[in-house]
């Protein structure tokens, strides 16, 4: 009975205390601006919070420095655009057109002038009927020309006639009669028209698989330009 009393006298005691217990009300209260209105007004606003007259931290940095501030390096420009040459190609075949091109620049052209180095051209006619003459003058003759200043360094104008048809070599077959002078203070020429496929008929011309048996035109001067005509 003891023990009973003692249990039935701590759970009313407990349910006492809990009933006399504080309720806490919690309810959201609306923002006071007072302590914001009270603030000077540039703090805040952070467009006038630097003074106008202090220099900006980044002024200095290359980020916010405009491209008509930066002064640009003419020396190399200079030597380009006098470094020029005038590739002139002329064509007088029934059908087709002249095209070129040169290392670093895959796609055919027509005649026109490039700023720069000319090395490793090849001219042929682009869509000569019956010939099947593909981009470089694969299945047709070509006109490989290089156009450089010496630059110091003695490196000389150059081309000549290919009808190279070993294997993997391009397959130039003669289709058509192939010409070329350089132009400017250099004037030099094969010695010939290219009439035919055979060192008789096409001076200085690399045939068959002889990638060392022809005899290329050269001549070192600047600017030097050339004009290729075919047929």
């Amino acid at each position: 009975m003891l023990f009973t009393t003692i249990i039935i006298t701590t759970i009313t005691a407990l349910a006492v205390n809990a009933a006399g217990a504080p309720q806490t009300d919690y309810q959201i209260q609306e923002t006071n601006d007072e302590i914001y209105n009270a603030l000077p007004v540039d703090f805040h606003e952070s467009d006038s919070y630097f003074d106008e007259g202090e220099p900006s931290l980044y002024e200095d940095s290359p980020v916010y420095k405009y491209s008509d501030d930066v002064q640009p390096e003419h020396e190399w420009i200079d030597m380009m655009a006098e470094h020029h040459h005038e590739v002139k190609l002329i064509s007088r075949c029934r059908s087709g057109k002249p095209a070129f091109l040169y290392e670093g620049h895959p796609q055919p052209r027509i005649s026109g002038t490039i700023q720069g180095p000319v090395r490793g051209g090849v001219a042929w006619m682009e869509g000569y009927d019956g010939a099947h003459c593909q981009s470089s003058g694969v299945n047709c003759g070509i006109v490989e020309f290089t156009l450089t200043n010496s630059e110091g360094k003695g490196m000389q104008n150059s081309a000549d006639y290919s009808l190279l048809d070993g294997p993997g070599l391009g397959n130039h077959k003669f289709h058509y009669k192939m010409n070329f002078h350089f132009t400017g203070s250099c004037t030099k020429g094969p010695g010939g028209p290219c009439t035919g496929d055979s060192p008789q008929k096409c001076p200085g011309a690399y045939l068959g698989d002889k990638t060392e048996g022809g005899a290329p035109t050269q001549c070192l001067s600047d600017n030097t330009g050339i004009t290729i005509t075919f047929c």
